[in-house]
C-alpha cells in the first residue's frame, strides 16, 4: 500500500535551530535537568561551554526547573541567563530545551575565569571567542523569554497539525485502497469462468492494500477443475504455511461455530506451529452453509506498527466476503452444470440403449470432438460447447423407429430417408433450450460433407460451421472403430488412413490432418468401459 510519509520532525529541534540563528546558546537537557547535548560550537567556545563549572551551575538550575515542571527563567551565573522550556509527551516532561543568553558582564564573572582554568584555556583567548555573542541586554532577554515559549508552542502545534494531516492522509489513502479493491473485486464477480484467477487477484489485493508480509487462501476442494476433490491453496508474498498445516489449523477449531462472518485474530501456539515462529494471524472463514470449507489467512504484519489494525481486519473481512460469495456462486454454477450435463448424458444413454451396437457412441464422439477442438486452438469455453454438441449430436434418433435403427440388413431408400431426418429432428428437439443454442449447428449439420454431398442441406467446405466439421470427423472415426450389426470394427491404422484419405472430400482437410495426431489413450479406455458389442451381421447404410 502506498502511504504518505509522516514528517520526520522534532519541534524542539527546530526551536533550537531558531535559537542558534538568534545567537542564543541552545542546550538539550534530560527530564531531570542533566546536560544531554551542548550548543553547537567550535574551537575555544565549544571547549569553554563544556567546562564543569558552567555545566554544574546549569544542571543545578535545570534541577530546580525540573522540580517546577514549567517554563522558567534562572540566572546560571553573573552575566548568564537561561530560559527552560519543557518538552512534553502525553503531558509528561521528557526533556528540556534551554536558551542561554550571555551579557557582556559574563566576561567579568569569577565563574568565567574559573571555567577557563578548568578546561585549560587562556581567559583572554576565551573572552575573544565569547565576546561576539555576549551582547544581550536585559530588555532583549526579557523580550526573547516572552517570545521563545510562544515559538515553541507554535512549532509544537505545527508538528501536531502535520501529524494529524499525515494521519488523515493515511486514513484517506487506506480508504481509497479499500474502495478500489472492493470496486475491482465487485467487477470481477461478474466473470465466473476463472475462479483461480479471481481468488489469486483477491489475495494479491490484500497484500497490496495492507502491511502483511503474506496472504493465502485455502479451500478443501475446487469443484470447477480437474481433480476437484483435491484442496486449493493459493499464496501471495512470502508465505511459510503449508496445506497440511492450514488443514490442521481448521481442524483444531480455529473458528467458533457461532463466531459469525468476521475475521479472527490469533497468536497462540497453533500459529507458531503453522508458520514456524510467534506471529499474529488474521483468518476469515470460507463457508458453504454451516460448514467451514476454507480460510483466508494473512500474517507477518510489517511496517512501523506490526500490530494488526482495524483497517487490516476491515480489508480482510471485505475480501473474505467476496471470496466466500464467489466460491459459493461458482460451486452452485458447477453443480448446475453437472446436473445439466447429467441430464444430457441420461438422454444419450437412453438413446444408446435403443441400439446395443452404438452404446457409448455419443460419449466417445463428445470426447474426440473436444480433443480435436482443443488441438485446433479453440478456447476452453468453446471446447466445452463442442463436448456438449458431441453428447447431443444424435439426439434426433429418438424420433427414428427402433426397427430402422436396429435393422441388420441394407436399408431401403425410405428407411435411409428416415435416418437422414435425425439431424433435423435433433435440432427441433433442442431449439427450445436456451442453454443449447450455440450447439445447434453441430447437431443439425454434423453429416454435411466438405464436397457438398452430405445432408440435410448439402453445405460445402467452410460454409459448414466448424463445430459441425469437428463432429463429422469424430463421428466418422467412432463409427469406423466400432462393431456394428452389419460389419466388424476396422483396425486403428485403417481408420486413421481412411480419415486422412477422405480429408478434402468428405471431411475438412485441415481438421483431418490434426485428428490423426491425437492421443487416443483415453478413447480406448472409454471403449473398454462400454458394454461389449454384438457380432456383426449384414451391411446396412449408416
Amino acid at each position: 500500500m502506498h502511504r504518505l510519509e509522516t514528517p520526520d520532525s522534532d519541534p524542539h529541534q527546530r526551536l533550537r535551530e531558531r535559537m542558534c540563528e538568534l545567537e542564543v546558546l541552545a542546550w538539550r537537557l534530560s527530564a531531570e535537568g542533566r546536560v544531554m547535548t551542548p550548543p553547537p560550537a567550535k574551537g575555544v567556545l565549544a571547549t569553554w561551554l563544556c567546562n564543569q563549572c558552567l555545566v554544574g551551575l546549569l544542571e543545578a538550575a535545570g534541577g530546580a526547573a525540573a522540580a517546577r515542571g514549567e517554563v522558567s527563567r534562572a540566572t546560571v551565573m553573573p552575566g548568564c541567563e537561561a530560559l527552560f522550556l519543557p518538552v512534553r509527551s502525553r503531558r509528561r516532561v521528557t526533556e528540556w530545551t534551554v536558551g542561554m543568553f550571555l551579557t557582556p558582564g559574563v566576561l567579568d564573572a569569577r565563574e568565567f575565569t574559573e571555567g577557563c582554568r578548568r578546561v585549560h584555556i587562556d581567559a583572554v583567548a576565551a573572552a575573544k571567542a565569547i565576546r561576539p555573542i555576549a551582547t544581550f541586554g536585559e530588555a532583549e532577554i526579557g523580550r526573547l523569554c516572552r517570545l521563545l515559549p510562544r515559538i515553541a508552542e507554535d512549532l509544537g502545534q505545527i508538528d501536531r497539525d502535520q501529524a494529524a494531516l499525515s494521519g488523515f492522509s493515511q486514513t484517506l489513502g487506506e480508504a481509497y485502497e479499500h474502495i478500489e479493491l472492493t470496486h475491482r473485486l465487485a467487477g470481477q464477480m461478474r466473470h465466473l469462468g476463472g475462479p483461480r484467477e479471481f481468488l489469486r487477484d483477491a489475495i494479491e489485493g490484500v497484500l497490496h492494500a495492507t502491511g502483511f508480509g503474506w496472504v493465502a487462501i485455502y479451500t478443501d476442494r475446487k469443484p470447477w477443475a480437474a481433480g476437484s476433490d483435491r484442496p486449493m491453496f493459493l499464496t501471495a508474498g512470502d508465505c511459510p504455511a503449508k496445506v497440511s498445516g492450514v488443514r490442521t489449523l481448521l481442524d483444531d477449531g480455529l473458528f467458533d461455530p457461532d463466531a459469525g462472518d468476521e475475521s479472527v485474530i490469533t497468536s497462540d501456539r497453533r500459529v507458531e506451529r503453522l508458520v514456524g515462529q510467534p506471529d499474529q494471524l488474521v483468518a476469515f472463514p470460507i463457508q458453504r452453509g454451516d460448514r467451514v470449507v476454507g480460510v483466508l489467512l494473512a500474517g507477518d504484519k510489517r511496517g512501523d506498527d506490526p500490530q494488526v489494525s482495524t483497517y487490516d481486519t476491515r480489508v480482510i473481512d471485505t475480501v473474505g466476503s467476496f471470496a466466500r460469495s464467489y466460491y459459493e456462486i461458482v460451486c452452485l454454477l458447477h453443480e448446475q452444470q453437472e446436473m445439466f450435463l447429467g441430464s444430457l448424458r441420461a438422454i444419450t444413454a437412453a438413446l444408446d440403449a435403443k441400439d446395443s451396437y452404438t452404446r457409448g457412441h455419443s460419449e466417445r464422439v463428445a470426447h474426440l470432438a473436444a480433443e480435436l477442438a482443443r488441438k485446433a486452438g479453440l478456447g476452453e469455453d468453446e471446447v466445452e460447447r463442442v463436448h456438449i454438441a458431441g453428447l447431443m449430436h444424435d439426439v434426433g434418433k429418438i424420433g427414428v423407429a427402433e426397427s430402422v435403427l436396429r435393422k441388420a440388413g441394407k436399408l431401403t431408400d425410405e428407411e435411409f430417408a428416415e435416418i437422414k431426418r435425425h439431424p433435423r429432428i435433433g435440432h427441433e428437439i433442442l431449439s427450445g433450450i436456451p442453454m443449447l443454442q450455440d450447439v445447434l449447428p453441430g447437431v443439425l449439420w454434423h453429416h454435411e460433407r466438405w464436397d457438398g454431398r452430405g445432408y440435410p442441406d448439402g453445405l460445402t467446405g467452410g460454409n459448414t460451421p466448424k463445430i459441425a466439421r469437428i463432429l463429422a470427423i469424430a463421428d466418422s472415426f467412432d463409427a469406423m472403430s466400432s462393431n456394428r450389426s452389419y460389419r466388424p470394427a476396422m483396425a486403428r491404422d485403417q481408420v486413421l488412413a481412411e480419415i486422412a484419405r477422405v480429408g478434402g472430400s468428405q471431411l475438412d482437410p485441415d481438421l483431418a490432418k490434426l485428428f490423426v495426431t491425437l492421443d487416443l489413450t483415453e478413447y480406448d479406455r472409454m471403449v473398454a468401459r462400454h458394454t461389449p458389442q454384438a457380432k456383426h451381421g449384414e451391411q446396412r447404410a449408416a
